[in-house]
């Protein structure tokens, strides 16, 4: 396993939280917010990225905007023209029930950003994982509710990024969906509100039935999760504890025949916070993941195919 560490860029304060990871073309763009003490009152978003091709390293962290308010969960897209996307929250009031998903784009590589702009109008709407590309070319977002503590999945049509719920996770009070699709079989993890602290899924075949909402019995702190699939497996990186603490952070495998069963590897152990991670798979299977380091920090970690399934068989 190789690991390195991203820091702010200066004047945007001492405080990182809540990265986002995107792979395109053997490029990794990566974008996290930073502030500098209350992250309810100042923020920023933060982009760099780094070339698998050269084997560079990561590129000078520089600030993409900044908001006297807090610019909170965001994720990055590149489209087929080679456009960034990025959505983000914005938070109006003191809690993320008040917040709006904005949107912005750049055409030069993330140098120059257009004017944000709404994504949706809905209040409390909230983000975390990256969307996937559906059938008909749209957009599908996965996304939740902050007010009533439900997910949802909305859609849009690029370069029209305006968001439309198309489907609602009634009844169960699991957040931050992550929203994954292989070989036309749609899966949906989850992270809960409250007990039972643990992961929950949901399947589908087409995008329109949906199964209901299971747990699988994988144990996670009340904190971010991320996950993906790799052939016939399903991977989750979380928090693995039944208390509410965040560490250490631990990837988890499980067959997608029998999502109950579970091989555990713990990524890092430290006794701080090692939260809200994300991950990309590249096409030889390696796992590209950062995660927010005690808040003070971006860690990046890459584990080879042999690397972590031989940690977890």
């Amino acid at each position: 396993m190789r690991s390195s560490f991203l820091h702010n860029p200066g004047g945007v304060g001492d405080f990182c939280h809540c990265s986002s990871l995107y792979l395109f073309e053997n490029i990794l763009h990566l974008i996290w917010y930073a502030y500098p003490d209350e992250e309810t009152n100042q923020a920023s978003l933060v982009y760099t990225r780094k070339n698998l091709s050269t084997g560079s390293d990561w590129e000078k962290p520089r600030i993409l905007l900044s908001a006297n308010s807090s610019l909170g969960n965001s994720w990055l897209y590149c489209d087929e023209s080679g456009r960034l996307v990025v959505f983000y929250v914005l938070l109006q009031g003191s809690h993320w029930s008040d917040a709006i998903i904005m949107v912005t784009m750049s055409h030069d590589g993330g140098w120059s950003w257009q004017p944000s702009s709404q994504a949706s109008f809905q209040t409390g709407l909230m983000i975390r994982h990256p969307p996937i590309r559906w059938r008909d070319q749209s957009l599908w977002v996965p996304t939740y509710d902050e007010k009533s503590y439900t997910a949802s999945i909305h859609r849009c049509f690029p370069p029209d990024y305006r968001l439309t719920e198309i489907f609602r996770f009634d009844h169960a009070r699991q957040i931050q969906p992550c929203l994954l699709n292989s070989q036309d079989v749609l899966l949906v993890t989850f992270r809960p509100v409250d007990h039972p602290r643990s992961i929950h899924v949901a399947r589908s075949g087409n995008g329109q039935d949906w199964s209901n909402i299971f747990n699988i019995g994988l144990p996670t702190a009340l904190s971010g999760h991320a996950s993906f699939i790799w052939q016939d497996k399903l991977g989750v990186v979380l928090n693995h504890t039944t208390e509410h603490q965040r560490f250490p952070l631990t990837l988890s495998v499980s067959p997608l025949s029998n999502l109950g069963q579970h091989s555990n590897f713990d990524i890092d152990q430290v006794k701080l916070e090692l939260s809200y991670p994300s991950v990309a798979v590249d096409k030889q299977g390696g796992l590209h993941i950062t995660y927010s380091y005690n808040r003070r920090m971006i860690k990046y970690c890459y584990l080879s195919l042999d690397e972590w399934m031989g940690a977890t068989t």
